[in-house]
């Protein structure tokens, strides 16, 4: 046991010596006054002969790096190698205490940063930020060191600026802020293609794309297109409501209302018919052209009753199929008109009945006046009147003397109501200027 301890000790002494040679002291101190009297340039030779001499000189690493970084212009790139092969060979180091390494570890943090800021930014080059990164991968500030070499990696691919370029990048480059950016190169390549099956097989290779939405609406917008190029207009309706249905959020749902609407508006008005213009009312309430299909319908329903009215020979029937109208539409826009009618055949249909009862009251009246008189019987009992004997035959007259006048017969009650001639035709005049019952009011 005391044999092995004896071994180690020899050991541990040559390790100091050959750590501590007169000459490596001495140069070190010559280095020393060199960097004390700001001669960083000699401080730096001395130094590089203590290193060369000595490989695991820690202290000689650490004021190689101090010195470098104190030139004019600082050489932060040889600073920042030998501040960290300073903190290698102090960790390897028996004489290197804690608070040493962690002293070294601070100044290389700044000499560190001052490299990165002063030399690799200043080249901005992928090469010089991929070696600085694989030399310090500790370094504090590496997330934003490896989105530069990210950025730098795509503005490769985005001078090629092709699709297999940017899946190239997004294969190679998971996690990556520039994703979206070669993500964004690919689409505008697929809107430039406008391609269906483009814009499937980038939905099926990247699902969670951020263009996922704008390439959906891209195969919406042509699956509509074709829908349009449909020549049938009732097919046309058929898969428009169909597109509705399938995509009740998109945009064009909107458009597709309004075509059909359209659509449907044209073919009405090409029928032409109520039940035509009703079924477009029906069916499309909110439609621009709704008052105008309810307007329609009021019209032909009153053109049709008007035609309906005047084929019908007695007012009777027309005050009928007028109140039947009402009736069946009450909300019609030209109800009044009918109701007028309706008053002024009922008010003609009056007069008819009232003149008619007057000219059979007259006719009734003159037949009475034109009856012979009743034969008188005689009572039983008495005697019928004698004969009247024939009378003497009258004197002629004298000579010279005129003829007595005959009496003429009075008028008949019957001659002596008929009206003279230009009474009569003042009186048919009048009668035509009347409103006949069988017109009908055209609004």
């Amino acid at each position: 046991m005391n044999k092995q301890l004896r071994v180690l000790a020899v050991l541990l002494l040559s390790i100091f010596f050959v750590s501590c040679t007169p000459k490596d002291q001495r140069l070190l101190k010559e280095g020393n006054d060199f960097n004390k009297a700001k001669n960083y340039e000699g401080a730096i030779a001395k130094y590089l002969e203590v290193v060369t001499l000595n490989p695991s000189a820690y202290k000689a690493y650490y004021n190689l790096a101090v010195a470098y970084s104190k030139l004019d212009p600082p050489n932060y790139e040889n600073s920042a190698i030998y501040i960290k092969k300073a903190i290698e060979t102090a960790k390897e180091s028996k004489t290197a205490d804690a608070k040493t390494q962690k002293g070294y570890a601070k100044k290389a943090t700044e000499i560190v940063k001052g490299y990165y800021e002063n030399v690799v930014k200043e080249k901005d080059t992928l090469e010089d930020y991929k070696k600085f990164i694989e030399e310090y991968p500790d370094y504090p500030g590496k997330d934003d060191i490896n989105e530069k070499i990210a950025k730098k990696k795509f503005d490769v691919y985005q001078k090629k600026d092709t699709i297999e370029g940017y899946e190239e990048y997004i294969k190679n480059n998971a996690g990556s802020k520039f994703i979206y950016n070669a993500e964004s190169g690919i689409y505008q390549k697929l809107v430039e293609k406008d391609s269906e099956e483009s814009y499937k097989a980038f939905l099926k290779d990247h699902p969670d794309s951020k263009f996922v939405k704008e390439i959906n609406v891209k195969l919406t917008g042509k699956e509509y297109d074709q829908i349009l190029k449909i020549e049938s207009t009732e097919e046309m309706v058929k898969q428009l409501n169909d597109f509705m249905k399938k995509y009740p959020d998109s945009e064009l749902a909107g458009q597709a209302k309004t075509k059909i609407d359209t659509i449907s508006w044209d073919d009405a008005q090409k029928k032409g018919s109520i039940e035509a213009f009703k079924k477009f009312a029906a069916d499309f309430k909110d439609s621009a052209h709704y008052k105008d299909a309810l307007a329609n319908v009021d019209k032909l329903q009153f053109s049709k009753v008007k035609s309906d009215a005047s084929a019908l020979s007695s007012a009777e029937e027309k005050i009928a199929l007028l109140k039947k109208f009402l009736t069946d539409n009450p909300t019609n826009k030209y109800g009044d008109k009918v109701k007028e009618q309706i008053v002024s055949l009922e008010k003609a249909l009056q007069k008819a009945k009232e003149e008619a009862d007057a000219k059979k009251a007259e006719e009734a009246k003159a037949a009475e006046g034109t009856k012979p008189p009743e034969e008188v019987k005689p009572a039983e009992g008495t005697k019928p009147a004698e004969e009247a004997k024939p009378a003497a035959p009258a004197e002629a007259p004298k000579e010279g003397a005129k003829p007595a006048e005959t009496t003429k017969p009075a008028e008949t009650p019957k001659e002596a109501a008929k009206p003279a001639e230009g009474d009569k035709k003042k009186g048919d005049a009048k009668k035509g200027e009347e409103e006949q019952p069988g017109d009908l009011f055209i609004p």
